[in-house]
C-alpha cells in the first residue's frame, strides 16, 4: 500500500505542476483511487496552500503558522526562502519552505528536517540561527534570522562589474577567518556542512559574515573532525580565497584564538 500511495501521490503532484489540458481532474483521481481519497485530499490541500504562497497576485499575504509571507528572497533545490513577519513577536524573519516538488519526496523531507535539527544545535556568531520549525497542512518550514545583506557570490559579481579584482585583502582574510571559526565550531559539535560555497556565505550590512544553508549537512561519526574537511572547504571556497591569498599561519605567528564567540551561553 505504501508503494502504491507514493506512486499515486507522485502522479498527483506531476499533474498539478503540469496543469495541462490532459491532466486528470481531482474527481477523476478520487474515482480511480477511492481507497486513497483521505490522503489525496490532504495532499491537494497542501498543493493549494503552496500554490497560494507562490502566487504573486494575492490580495492578502499568505500565512504559515505564526508567520506571514512578505516576499520571496531566495530559491534552491532544498527550499524556497521568503521574508516573513513573525506575528507574535512582530519581527522579520527568513522563512525556508520545502519546495512544492518535494512535498511527498520522503528523502527530501528527511534532508529538510535534518538541516533544521543540525542548525538547531549550533549557536555561533557567524552561523544563521533557527528560531522555529513547523509543519502546517503538509508544508514543512523553519524560520531563521533575517540577514540584511548579500551573499559572497553576489558581491563577487558586483566587484567584477565594477572592474575590481576583490574587495581588499584584509577584508577577505577576516571573512575567511570568520567562516573558518564557524566551521570549526560546527565540526566540534559533530555537524559537517558539506556545501561551503559563495552563495551560502552571507555578508550583512555591518560587514559580518554568516554561514547558512545546512541542507547537505550530516553528523560526524564519533570524531571532532573527519579527514578531507579542509580539502572540501578549499575546493568550494569563493574565488577570492582560491588564489593563494590565504595561507596557513607560520609557526610562531600570533593568530586570533580559535575559541569562537557564541551568540548565547548555555547552562549545565
Amino acid at each position: 500500500m505504501e508503494r502504491l500511495t507514493d506512486q499515486t501521490l507522485g502522479l498527483v503532484l506531476a499533474s498539478e505542476i503540469r496543469r495541462g489540458t490532459t491532466a486528470p481532474s481531482r474527481d477523476e483521481i478520487f474515482a480511480r483511487h477511492p481507497e486513497l481519497r483521505p490522503r489525496l485530499e490532504e495532499c491537494f490541500a497542501s498543493l493549494d496552500f503552496l500554490h497560494g504562497i507562490d502566487s504573486s497576485g494575492e490580495a492578502e499575504p499568505q500565512r504559515i503558522g505564526d508567520f506571514r509571507i512578505q516576499r520571496e528572497i531566495g530559491r534552491g533545490g532544498m527550499g524556497v526562502v521568503y521574508e516573513a513577519e513573525q506575528i507574535s513577536l512582530r519581527r522579520s524573519v527568513a522563512l525556508k519552505v520545502l519546495p512544492l516538488a518535494n512535498v511527498w519526496n520522503q528523502r527530501a523531507v528527511k534532508l529538510f528536517e535534518r538541516e533544521a535539527r543540525a542548525v538547531a544545535l549550533l549557536h555561533h556568531t557567524h552561523i544563521v540561527p533557527i528560531f522555529a520549525v513547523g509543519n502546517e497542512r503538509g508544508v514543512y518550514y523553519y524560520a531563521m534570522q533575517l540577514i540584511d545583506g548579500k551573499n559572497l557570490a553576489q558581491l563577487a559579481e558586483e566587484s567584477k562589474r565594477r572592474g575590481e579584482s576583490h574587495p581588499g585583502h584584509d577584508l577577505i582574510a577576516r571573512w575567511g577567518l570568520e567562516i573558518a571559526e564557524a566551521l570549526e565550531y560546527a565540526h566540534g559539535r559533530g555537524v559537517i556542512h558539506r556545501d561551503v560555497k559563495p552563495s551560502n556565505i552571507l555578508v550583512d550590512s555591518l560587514g559580518q559574515t554568516w554561514l547558512t544553508d545546512f541542507g547537505l549537512a550530516r553528523r560526524a561519526r564519533g570524531s571532532r573532525r573527519e579527514p578531507g574537511l579542509m580539502k572540501t572547504a578549499c575546493e568550494r571556497a569563493p574565488c577570492w580565497f582560491a588564489r593563494g591569498k590565504m595561507r596557513p599561519v607560520a609557526p610562531g605567528v600570533k593568530r586570533r584564538p580559535s575559541t569562537p564567540h557564541h551568540r548565547t551561553r548555555t547552562s549545565g
